[in-house]
């Protein structure tokens, strides 16, 4: 996907769910998704996907894990990204990345370059701006 802005709804929409393959998004503005009860208020990463941001702004997001973005057991490639003012109520306020061996092996990566947190916040759980567990 490339390119526009996408501002969310009332009523707890997560904008995209990344479920296999490789998803890219570049030059984007993403705004107002989630809610509380989400993984990934912006984006959810399922096992053994892979997703790459380039110059996407988040803003907004909220989720139970991840306000903005929730990788689980995933490739997580996140470039010249900005996220601004997304929570969490449990773990990581903008990303969260959870590991898990899948057959003894590990297929979690998380790789973040020139990336800008602000107003990123966890409540209850860890990692303010980035959770990995």
């Amino acid at each position: 996907l490339e390119g526009g802005a996408y501002r969310g709804l009332p009523g707890g929409h997560r904008f995209a769910r990344v479920a296999a393959g490789r998803t890219t998004f570049q030059d984007l503005a993403v705004e107002s998704f989630g809610g509380s009860t989400l993984q990934g208020g912006c984006v959810l990463v399922e096992p053994g996907a892979s997703f790459v941001a380039t110059r996407v702004s988040f803003r907004n997001c909220s989720a139970d894990q991840g306000g903005a973005v929730a990788s689980l057991s995933a490739s997580l490639d996140i470039f010249q990204s900005a996220f601004f003012d997304s929570h969490a109520t449990s773990d990581g306020g903008a990303i969260f990345a959870l590991s898990q061996q899948q057959q003894q092996k590990d297929t979690t990566t998380v790789v973040i370059d020139g990336a800008v947190f602000r107003g990123a916040r966890s409540l209850a759980g860890a990692g303010g701006a980035v959770g990995v567990l």
